[in-house]
């Protein structure tokens, strides 16, 4: 997900900020492996690549700039995949 990390720039483009920086994070662990490329990388995960919680992190980060709707629809999706949306505390 190169290019689609919230900035303050492009926050107000976003119909829901906090789904969108889920979506950075999890594309961010959700990585192809180095050893395998056809696996993913994050611990735990190794699903073929691209996994399920990568497939969904592409679709929440257009979703978080879409409609409400998308937006809203994009979250129950994650709560039925038993995906977590919540974010490791800011420091």
């Amino acid at each position: 997900m190169a290019g689609s990390a919230v900035t303050s720039s492009n926050a107000t483009a976003l119909v829901d900020p906090d789904l969108a920086r889920a979506a950075d994070h999890l594309a961010a662990r959700h990585t192809p492996s180095a050893a395998d490329p056809a696996r993913c990388s994050a611990l735990g995960c190794a699903e073929a690549f691209p996994c399920l919680v990568a497939r969904f992190a592409a679709r929440a980060a257009v979703a978080a700039r879409a409609s409400r709707r998308e937006a809203w629809t994009a979250r129950l999706d994650a709560v039925t995949a038993g995906i977590q949306l919540t974010l490791p505390a800011r420091v």
